[in-house]
């Protein structure tokens, strides 16, 4: 076996192995650039001709096909939600720990609160209509 044939070969199987664990659909370029070089060494090119065709191929289609790759994902697959936007909506009732820190305690953590206008008295009944950085807006309501 020649060694610009194992390149070839090593060169593919690293790129798609990286492509594989990072979900990135960066590195599988590189395993069609190099599946191309080996085209390229089947047809008796030099090693310079491979490797020129290996970085010509791969850098057009990054160009080309990562960008659209990553337009398509990002049409296609909804984000995942940030465990603090479930907190919209949600009623709390203020216990005495919420009430001596001003704060509402969610899911074990206590957040400060944005409204600075209200002050949380223990019994009270709030609801959560968003978050702003690491603080809560809450409103006072009425079950």
């Amino acid at each position: 076996m020649s060694s610009s044939l194992i390149l070839w070969i090593i060169i593919g199987i690293v790129c798609l192995v990286a492509d594989i664990l990072t979900s990135a659909f960066l590195f599988v370029w590189f395993t069609v650039g190099a599946i191309f070089a080996l085209i390229a060494y089947t047809l008796k090119y030099s090693i310079v001709v491979q490797f020129s065709v290996f970085v010509i191929v791969s850098v057009i289609l990054v160009a080309v096909c990562y960008p659209l790759i990553k337009k398509n994902i990002k049409k296609n697959i909804k984000p995942t939600a940030l465990r603090e936007s479930t907190y919209k909506g949600k009623k709390i009732i203020i216990d005495r720990e919420m009430q001596d820190n001003n704060a509402v305690k969610l899911d074990g953590v206590l957040w400060n609160i944005k409204n600075d206008d209200i002050v949380l008295k223990e019994g009270d009944k709030i609801e959560i209509t968003g978050i702003d950085g690491n603080r809560v807006l809450v409103k006072k309501c009425d079950y």
